[in-house]
């Protein structure tokens, strides 16, 4: 045991050393060429700002939730990582509240005045500043890219967090910048002695570094959780099958994919864009490109959105076989997922207002509790939440829906389940 705990240790302490390594090279910018210690907080804030974009791709990479192929996930090589584009809207979502957060309290700051005076600065020294500054940023982005590569795709940490968790684990290096900014604006109590303030700023944005990289430490999910989704050859031709109807469901999903594009234009490129435009004096060439991009940005997400809608449920077809119902995907030619009859506690048929105008109906399967009784260990693998409200199911209730059917087949298919679960319950207890 001893050892063991040794080895977390030093292990532990050499995560900590890239940490101290880049977070001490402000302190060279102070010592040398006379920075501001606001600027070294600047830094802090463009580092933020990276790491919020690249938390974007990761958790589109994130499976540690998946054991089978959807239609719409992309390999980005044999035995590599695969990008599920049906979690952009998860990344796009993380990129906007936390950027809207991240804005919002920097906005009043100093920050804005020294990103102004050197973006403005038409002097030597401004330039110089302005100069040094992107460099460090430039080299700041490299090695964060390096250890996107050896730590999350190198080390697979990607098939050991889901998207859900790593939508929340900037979080930390969020509430950190709060606190070295909220340090950074009583800086007038070392005035005379910059380099004290910028050693001080250094050991409290390194020391959160270190702590928020161990409490964030990523773990495998638990058996109970895994054993819900489980594996499956067919040896018998299905008794029935089903295809989602995709003009339907891109009838439903396209408003709400055009107003979160517009919504999640706006919140960013928008704002950050206005911000900007305020530093460099409100050119009108600068808010007729602003507004170009937002459009553009708006019709590309939609156009994205709708690909990805399409392209998921136009290669999956639902099977019910004598032993489970499966979710197949005919793009790959594999299981996306298999749920046994013997682990169905309930099963609906569920038509709300859309669905009775569209003659469609949703089957909804209600799955048993895991062996630890925790809801929270499902792995909702196929659909997520914000999917199942588009037919007004409730996810909190709903494991698997077999979606968008004719509302006949819907029917069928709820009667085959409850036959095949009920002959289950009789086999049990018979037994």
């Amino acid at each position: 045991m001893n050892g063991s705990g040794f080895e977390s240790t030093q292990s532990a302490s050499a995560d900590s050393v890239p940490y101290w390594l880049w977070n001490a090279l402000p302190l060279v910018g102070i010592v040398l060429l006379g920075w501001d210690p606001l600027v070294v907080v600047l830094l802090y804030w463009l580092e933020f700002g990276v790491l919020l974009l690249l938390n974007a791709p990761k958790i589109m990479l994130a499976s540690g939730d998946r054991t089978g192929r959807l239609p719409d996930d992309v390999v980005c090589w044999p035995d590599g990582p695969t990008i599920r584009l049906g979690t952009a809207w998860l990344a796009i979502l993380s990129v906007v509240v936390y950027g809207v957060a991240y804005l919002v309290v920097t906005s009043g700051s100093p920050l804005w005045s020294v990103f102004g005076e050197m973006t403005l600065s038409r002097g030597s020294t401004g330039e110089i500043a302005a100069g040094t500054v992107m460099l460090t940023v430039g080299a700041m982005l490299g090695s964060q890219l390096l250890a996107f590569r050896a730590e999350f795709i190198g080390e697979c940490e990607y098939e050991r967090v889901t998207p859900a968790v790593q939508f929340v684990r900037p979080i930390g290096q969020l509430w950190l910048f709060f606190l070295v900014l909220l340090f950074a604006s009583g800086h007038t109590v070392f005035d005379g002695n910059p380099t004290v303030l910028a050693t001080a700023l250094i050991l409290l944005k390194t020391t959160g570094d270190a702590l928020a990289k161990r409490g964030l430490r990523v773990q495998p999910p638990s058996g109970a959780a895994r054993s819900r989704t489980e594996s499956f050859t067919p040896t018998a031709p299905p008794d029935w099958t089903g295809e989602p109807s995709v003009r339907a469901l891109t009838l439903v999903w396209t408003p709400v994919i055009v107003a979160g594009s517009a919504l999640a234009g706006t919140l960013t490129l928008g704002l950050y864009g206005l911000l900007i435009l305020e530093v460099i004096g409100h050119p009108y060439t600068g808010v007729l490109a602003l507004g170009g991009i937002l459009l553009v940005t708006t019709l590309s997400l939609t156009a994205f959105g709708v690909g990805v809608l399409r392209r998921r449920y136009g290669g999956l077809e639902y099977r019910i076989y004598p032993t489970g119902v499966a979710m197949y995907n005919t793009r790959h030619e594999t299981v996306a997922r298999f749920v046994p009859h013997r682990a169905i506690e309930d099963c609906t048929c569920y038509r709300g207002i859309l669905p009775r105008v569209l003659n469609l109906g949703s089957v909804c399967l209600r799955l048993e509790e895991p062996p630890t009784g925790a809801r929270d260990g499902r792995f909702r693998t196929v659909f997520s939440s914000t999917e199942s409200a588009s037919f007004g199911a409730d996810d909190d209730d709903v494991d698997v829906m077999l979606r968008a059917l004719p509302a006949t087949e819907a029917r069928r298919a709820r009667e085959l389940i409850d036959n095949r679960h009920r002959q289950h319950q009789n086999e049990v207890k018979a037994a």
